[in-house]
C-alpha cells in the first residue's frame, strides 16, 4: 500500500488537523485515541526542505521534477518575508489577515487569544510562531464598495482618508461575522461610533481602514506579553498592503518600521524559496536572505501623544460593539 506523506507545516493538514503534536513533532497517539485511531495510519512527517517524490516523465517534457517545498499558505509567507530570526513579524493583509511572529526554535504558549503553530520547518528543525488572524481587513473596503456604495474602487478609500486631518473620532468596528483573534467573540456585528452631523463619507472610509491597523496592533500588543518578546519590525504584502495611508497609520500606531514585498503573493515566493532548499539551488537561510528585495519601508511620524488618544478610542469602540448584545 502507498504510503502517503505530509509536510510538517502544512497548515491544512499536520500542524492543524489537532491531531499532530506540535512539541514533539508527531501524530499525538493520546488525541488520535480519543477517535479510536493509530497514528500508525496517519501520513508520513517530513520537513519542508526534502524531496517528497519526482513528477512522472510524461507529464513535463519528460523530464522528472523533484517535488519539495510543501507549506502552508501563511506560513509559506513568513518564509517568504524572510522572517527567520525571533522577533521578526509577518501580516499578511487578504480578506482577512494573518499575523505570525518568530518565537524561535523552542515551543512556548501563546498568550491567551492567539495560539502557538509551527512556522515553518527545515533542516531537520522547526521555528516556532505565534499566530493570529482577524476576519475583516480586504473585506471591509469591499463592503464599502459594494454594499454601501460609498467608494467606487479600492484606491478611492486612500483619497478620501488623506482628505481628511483626523478621524473627527469615528471608529468603524468591522464585526460583521464576529470579531477574531484576540476577542474570538461571534455574536458580535460591525459597528459605527463618533459619528456628528459633521460626518462624512470621507470618515467612514478612513475609519474603515484605520480598523485594520488597529486589528493588527491588537494582535502585536498581545504576542509581545508572551516571554518578553518583541517584534523588531513587521513585514507585509497582499492587496491591501499596496494602501499607502494604511500602511503609515499601521507602523505609526505599532510604532514599528513595516515593510512592504515587493509582490502582493508572497506565499508563492516562500515554497519556491523552500523547493530551492530541498533541491540544493541554495544552501543556507543567508544565501536566501542575500536575494530578498522590498518595495517601501515605514516608518513611525506621528506623535506618541495622539496615537495613545487613537487606540484608547478604538478600544471603546470595541467594548460598545460587544455591549450590544
Amino acid at each position: 500500500m502507498q504510503k502517503y506523506i505530509l509536510a510538517i507545516d502544512q497548515s491544512t493538514s499536520a500542524s492543524k488537523v489537532m491531531l499532530f503534536n506540535i512539541k514533539k513533532l508527531e501524530w499525538d497517539s493520546e488525541l488520535t485515541g480519543l477517535f479510536g485511531l493509530h497514528p500508525s495510519i496517519f501520513p508520513e512527517i517530513r520537513f519542508s526542505d526534502e524531496i517528497f517524490g519526482y513528477t512522472e516523465p510524461s507529464l513535463i517534457c519528460g523530464e522528472s521534477i523533484a517535488v519539495g517545498g510543501l507549506m502552508g499558505d501563511s506560513h509559506a509567507a513568513l518564509f517568504g518575508q524572510n522572517c527567520f530570526v525571533r522577533g521578526l513579524a509577518k501580516a499578511t493583509y487578504g480578506t482577512g489577515s494573518s499575523v505570525m511572529m518568530n518565537i524561535g526554535r523552542e515551543f512556548m504558549e501563546a498568550p491567551g487569544g492567539l495560539v502557538t503553530s509551527v512556522g515553518y520547518s527545515r533542516a531537520g528543525m522547526v521555528d516556532y510562531v505565534f499566530e493570529g488572524n482577524i476576519h475583516s481587513a480586504g473585506d471591509t473596503i469591499k463592503w464599502l464598495q459594494e454594499g454601501l456604495k460609498l467608494i467606487s474602487d479600492p484606491a478611492e478609500c486612500e483619497e478620501l482618508a488623506l482628505s481628511l486631518e483626523g478621524n473627527g473620532g469615528v471608529y468603524l468596528v468591522p464585526a460583521s461575522t464576529g470579531l477574531g483573534a484576540p476577542y474570538w467573540d461571534s455574536k458580535a456585528r460591525a459597528s459605527i461610533t463618533g459619528m456628528g452631523r459633521d460626518t462624512t463619507r470621507a470618515h467612514v472610509a478612513r475609519a474603515a481602514l484605520e480598523s485594520i491597523a488597529y486589528q493588527i496592533k491588537d494582535l502585536v500588543d498581545l504576542m509581545e506579553t508572551g516571554e518578553g518578546i518583541r517584534m523588531t519590525e513587521l513585514r507585509v504584502d497582499g492587496g491591501p498592503a499596496m494602501n499607502d495611508f494604511l500602511m503609515q497609520f499601521q507602523s505609526d500606531i505599532l510604532q514599528r518600521k513595516l515593510i512592504r514585498a515587493n509582490i502582493e503573493e508572497v506565499s508563492a515566493l516562500g515554497s519556491v524559496l523552500m523547493s530551492g532548499l530541498a533541491a540544493g539551488l541554495w544552501g543556507s537561510l543567508d544565501e536566501i536572505t542575500a536575494l530578498r528585495q522590498y518595495d517601501r519601508i515605514f516608518e513611525p511620524e506621528m506623535d506618541k501623544g495622539v496615537l495613545k488618544t487613537l487606540y484608547s478610542g478604538w478600544k471603546n469602540a470595541v467594548s460598545r460593539t460587544r455591549e450590544n448584545y
